[in-house]
């Protein structure tokens, strides 16, 4: 065990290689000294667990920053699998990284058909992760969003007026078919009711209300959520309202404009 407190476990990050011969039942033997260490928060099922990660090697008690130079964090934001293990028995994939502080990671356990060589080695394959919106600021959220909308949408006019950082609740404000459409970017894993208000008021107290608003977000939303920002945002007087949640904006980005992505996510000039 470590030498930090009481409740942590050893970590070691592996590498496909190394979960390909567990699948083929080769035992994991370590070629380094443990480093990292795992303290659980809550398990969310049988096969998914959410904790921090720690590192003996360092100061810091648990990671803080994605913005570091450890290789798991570049992997991570390169949309790369990543591999640990607690025990070198059972081995799980970093399905997703918190922006908490400090850094919330969740553990998917990746499980094996030891009977079917194969099916094992898609199972280590087969993943393809969701798209990380967190690590977008706020600014460059919006302006995927409006790369998107502008490449997809047929608009009389498209603007993108959160881009001043004046736009009162006006984070991309479009016509078409003599409509109007306000679309509002919220690049939150956990959106609230509260702040959803707080724009829609901002947005309300505009001379022109929009026929059309659609609430943008980066993370999940609730049906609950969906139901009482609908409700009032008719009270406040928009003709309808929308919301997509980070899932959905994703898929449709996949599969209208899929080229925005190697933009945003792989750092290429164009499109």
């Amino acid at each position: 065990m470590n030498n930090h407190s009481p409740g942590n476990v050893d970590l070691w990050f592996v590498t496909e290689t190394d979960v390909r011969n567990a699948a083929n039942g080769i035992p994991f033997t370590p070629g380094y000294s443990i480093y990292a260490y795992f303290w659980l928060r809550r398990r969310l099922d049988e096969n998914t667990m959410e904790g921090w990660i720690g590192r003996i090697d360092k100061m810091e008690n648990f990671h803080c920053s994605i913005d570091t130079t450890y290789t798991y964090f570049s992997d991570y934001r390169a949309n790369k699998k990543i591999y640990v293990t607690l025990d070198k028995t059972a081995f799980f994939e970093i399905d997703e990284i918190f922006p908490s502080k400090p850094l919330l990671f969740l553990l998917k356990r990746i499980k094996f058909k030891p009977d079917a060589k194969q099916a094992a080695s898609a199972a280590v394959t087969a993943t393809v992760h969701r798209l990380q919106f967190h690590l977008l600021g706020g600014n460059s959220f919006e302006h995927l969003v409006f790369a998107f909308l502008q490449q997809t949408g047929d608009w009389k006019s498209i603007e993108w007026i959160g881009e001043s950082g004046q736009d009162k609740g006006k984070d991309i404000w479009a016509e078409k078919d003599n409509d109007t459409h306000c679309f509002q970017c919220a690049n939150y894993q956990q959106l609230t009711f509260a702040k959803i208000v707080t724009d829609m008021d901002k947005l309300a107290q505009h001379e022109t209300v929009p026929g059309h608003l659609t609430i943008v977000c980066g993370g999940k939303v609730t049906d609950g959520l969906r139901q009482k920002t609908k409700s009032y945002g008719l009270s406040k007087g928009f003709g309808t309202v929308t919301i997509w949640s980070g899932p959905e904006l994703e898929e449709k980005i996949r599969k209208q404009s899929p080229e925005i992505l190697l933009r945003f996510f792989e750092g290429h000039a164009f499109p």
